[in-house]
């Protein structure tokens, strides 16, 4: 078994070289099977978290949260992957102004995937904040381009971010280098079109590591957060996903979403970035979205085609069942999708001990 920094070595990388920025502190390193890292969060050392507060609170991106469990998956395999499965974000990670926060991301081989989790000192390393899985060899199927319905009002960025947007305002959206819509257009039930920014003026992880695994956070961010328009006066906020597939590119992006529907108090959206080669950058299958207060955007009169302080938007009625979910206004849902929507992970794993140690 390998122990301390060097253990990480390989794709994804170790401090010092390159790559790794979550890979620093390695506890545990037994390659092809395990690997335990720690790394430690500050607003000093990571200036993109002040630009990601959830109630006023730097809060670590889910975005983030799966780069570092990328980085540990791509370490342990010893080759980079760009599919992920079986996604939960389920607590957040919030990191003090002053000071800092520490997470521990886990990655183990278990049978065809890559399991990851992530925790953090906050909850003395015994709840898992964010988990995923890593298929070590390519899903079976092919990937759509969601089907939209007809344009709807079109969106500028200001109408989207505007006052709504700057940090204390309703609907809570990022700033700085994670704001990269330029413009929508709103398209069928829950449903966009629309153009990202995707370039990168700056670096994400400081020197000593490379970029991203997974490609520019903030326009994998942006990817999730500009679904908020589809749903105004309610905010949203990230809960996971059935599949993502990353190809990271250069330039702005053109973007498709399509609404599933709800599943309680959460939405479900297929969602595609492609660069404009039309090449695919960034794949959602099933993302899911959770309202998590009745806050958020207020529409522009003009774009919502309604005079001001019109009418509230129509609530739509809960489905009964998962396969009701699936059809939002008799259409069906688009693309093929993983047929396991399971969030637990195969393999339930404890990162308490630097010894290897799982719980079949």
């Amino acid at each position: 078994m390998s122990t301390g920094t060097a253990g990480a070595a390989g794709a994804g990388g170790a401090s010092g070289d390159g790559r790794g920025r979550f890979l620093t502190g390695a506890r545990v390193h037994v390659p092809g099977v395990d690997l335990v890292a720690d790394s430690r969060l500050s607003l000093a050392g990571d200036p993109y978290l002040a630009d990601y507060r959830v109630d006023g609170r730097a809060t670590l991106p889910a975005v983030v949260a799966l780069e570092a469990m990328a980085q540990a998956a791509c370490a342990l395999a010893g080759r980079p992957l760009d599919e992920i499965t079986r996604m939960a974000f389920d607590r957040p990670v919030a990191v003090p102004d002053d000071g800092g926060a520490v997470i521990r991301v886990r990655a183990l081989r278990c049978g065809p995937l890559i399991e990851t989790v992530l925790r953090c000192e906050e909850t003395d390393f015994h709840v898992d904040h964010f988990r995923a899985a890593f298929p070590l060899e390519p899903t079976d199927g092919t990937l759509e381009v969601p089907r939209l319905g007809p344009d709807g009002p079109p969106l500028e960025a200001a109408d989207l971010y505007g006052a709504a947007g700057l940090p204390g305002g309703p609907a809570c959206f990022p700033t700085g280098r994670f704001r990269r819509v330029i413009r929508l257009t709103l398209a069928g039930p829950r449903g966009c079109r629309g153009e990202l920014r995707g370039d990168d003026a700056l670096g994400w992880f400081g020197a000593g590591y490379g970029r991203p695994v997974l490609g520019s956070p903030g326009l994998n961010d942006a990817v999730i957060h500009a679904l908020q328009a589809c749903v105004p006066r309610h905010r949203l906020l990230p809960s996971g996903g059935e599949r993502l597939l990353v190809r990271p590119s250069q330039g702005d992006v053109r973007l498709h979403a399509v609404g599933r529907g709800r599943r309680g108090d959460e939405h479900v959206w297929d969602v595609t970035a492609t660069d404009v080669r039309g090449r695919l950058v960034v794949a959602w299958t099933g993302l899911r979205l959770r309202e998590a207060d009745p806050a958020g955007w207020e529409p522009p009169p003009e774009a919502a085609g309604e005079p001001a302080g019109g009418p509230a938007e129509p609530q739509e009625p809960e489905s009964e069942s998962e396969e009701e979910s699936e059809e939002v206004e008799g259409q069906p849902a688009p693309g093929a999708t993983l047929s396991s929507t399971r969030s637990e992970p195969v393999c339930l794993t404890s990162l308490n001990s630097p010894e290897a140690r799982t719980r079949w």
